[in-house]
């Protein structure tokens, strides 16, 4: 951490800051929205989807539960303990993570949607709105999207590393709608959730002078 922001680095911080409030009000808009009335059409378009690729759907969404994530973060504290460099990218991404998590839940116990009713291997009875799984999808695979392209990695490598987390955000999205988990306006509303825990953590970050990339500070 370094001393207090200067004038461009708090005009940076604004940027995201103001990419989450959109965002964040966008998030609250579908939640409102959907939590008062019947599926529309956008949301029942979605059956088509259901019961297909169940095996790999159901695989996908394991990627987002705790006994996965967990090992996960296991792991990534072991590497910011061998790589001073990541250090601060690791810590970021798994406290916006858990952060997302309980806004997600919180959240789902305020809009209160029902969720579908043609579920598929497994009947998930926490509300509807919104997808936690899109939610942390984007909050911590999108974060890693995010930085890997920004890091001072390998071309080749981050190319193959972005582009395999950006294939896992898309089959986590798919899988939640062919397992009948959720509507796809859940989906939207945790890509919206997501989205803006992310630049809330570059708007923090920029403010305390957390360089989570180079030239990240415009240093």
């Amino acid at each position: 951490m370094r001393p207090a922001p200067s004038g461009p680095i708090a005009r940076a911080a604004a940027r995201p800051l103001i990419s989450a409030i959109i965002a964040y009000a966008l998030f609250l808009t579908i939640g409102l929205l959907v939590s008062r009335r019947l599926p529309v059409d956008f949301d029942r378009a979605a059956r088509a989807l259901e019961g297909h690729g169940n095996l790999i759907a159901w695989i996908l969404t394991w990627s987002l539960y705790a006994y996965w994530l967990l090992p996960v973060c296991v792991a990534l504290v072991i590497a910011a303990i061998i790589f001073q460099a990541w250090r601060a990218r690791i810590v970021v991404t798994i406290v916006t993570m858990l952060v997302s998590w309980g806004a997600s839940d919180l959240f789902q116990r305020t809009f209160m949607r029902a969720r579908p009713l043609a579920w598929v291997v497994k009947h998930e009875t926490a509300p509807s709105y919104p997808s936690t799984h899109a939610t942390l999808a984007i909050a911590f695979y999108g974060f890693w999207f995010y930085l890997i392209l920004r890091s001072e990695l390998s071309r080749p490598l981050r190319t193959w590393l972005s582009a395999a987390l950006a294939a896992l955000i898309v089959g986590i999205y798919w899988a939640r709608l062919a397992l009948g988990a959720h509507y796809p306006s859940d989906l939207a509303g945790g890509f919206l959730l997501g989205f803006a825990a992310i630049n809330v953590a570059i708007a923090i970050c920029l403010v305390l002078r957390v360089e989570l990339f180079p030239g990240f500070l415009g240093e």
